[in-house]
């Protein structure tokens, strides 16, 4: 199971980080299959936001994982506002978090030529225009076929880079209370994405090369 970040209204109180991920997620798999969580900006407000990394046993929001023959490059977006804005009463330090994420992302090697897919909440990455172009040739370099996302309340399914982007917006991305959910489905010759909302209309059906 892949949560793309903005499980949770916020992080104001710890309770939130067990009833919208972890119960939500054990909600989902019984225990029985491994869930994978991308932060969203939502999981970065709130005077618990601090402690979420240690309520989900977690030292960093960006890291490497492995399903099988596949690997998994795990992005934080962070914050969708700069450090300065009024909001955050100049408290954050989002944009280093981001410089911290990149430079990590460029240590990265697909030594194993495994097949590759990276997640990120926002699917520009990083606000700061000039990260978010070095980590998406990081993520061509490293031979990444597909980057799966959310944040933006649509569903989408863009070319704009030399892998495509999944958008998987959830709540209201198909209209007024609706709700839109992925599956994606990875063989050794394709990735397969289904999107469907929940009138059961199907509004995404894409097959995905493997670079």
């Amino acid at each position: 199971v892949i949560l793309l970040g903005d499980a949770a209204p916020g992080m104001m109180f710890e309770a939130e980080a067990e009833d919208y991920i972890l119960a939500f997620a054990s909600d989902l798999t019984s225990g029985a299959m491994p869930v994978i969580f991308a932060r969203g900006n939502h999981e970065t407000r709130g005077r618990q936001a601090d402690d979420l990394s240690a309520y989900l046993g977690m030292k960093d929001f960006y890291y490497p994982a492995s399903l099988g023959d596949y690997n998994i490059i795990v992005l934080d977006s962070g914050e969708d506002k700069k450090d300065d804005h009024p909001e955050y009463g100049g408290m954050v330090t989002y944009e280093q978090n981001r410089k911290d994420m990149v430079n990590w992302l460029n240590t990265l090697q697909n030594t194993d030529g495994k097949k590759t897919i990276a997640l990120s909440h926002s699917d520009g990455i990083c606000i700061e225009e000039d990260m978010s172009q070095a980590a998406h040739n990081k993520l061509d370099e490293l031979g990444v076929s597909i980057l799966l996302s959310g944040h933006l309340h649509e569903f989408d399914f863009k070319h704009e880079h030399a892998y495509p982007t999944l958008i998987d917006g959830g709540i209201n991305a198909n209209g007024k209370g609706s709700f839109v959910a992925s599956k994606v489905v990875l063989t050794p010759e394709n990735i397969v994405v289904t999107s469907v909302d929940n009138h059961g209309e199907t509004v995404i059906d894409e097959t995905v090369l493997w670079r």
